[in-house]
């Protein structure tokens, strides 16, 4: 876990160095941008994936997202547990793979 956690940081880090942004301002976006994709579940009438009912690489890549904040404790895991379809979309994929 520690070392998730310090690759992560590092990444995170690498991440502030290219858009100068501070912390704040990239937590704001990633809100703003997990809001975006709970409203697009929310919407569906099945929101089996982003797209539809196959996975695409927006899914791939999504859902590597959310299990990686899932495994490693952090800012964003407390963020992404107010969005219930993020967190029922996480799940399902889980469950089905």
């Amino acid at each position: 876990a520690a070392s998730n956690y310090l690759q992560q940081r590092t990444h995170f880090n690498k991440l502030k160095s290219v858009t100068q942004e501070t912390e704040e301002e990239l937590l704001s976006k990633l809100e703003a941008l997990y809001g975006i994709l709970n409203q697009r579940l929310a919407s569906q009438k099945q929101p089996d994936f982003l797209f539809g009912y196959r996975p695409s690489t927006a899914d791939v890549y999504f859902f590597a997202h959310l299990a990686q904040i899932q495994e490693v404790p952090s800012t964003l895991q407390h963020i992404v547990s107010e969005y219930p379809y993020l967190q029922d979309y996480y799940q399902r994929i889980m469950n089905a793979y």
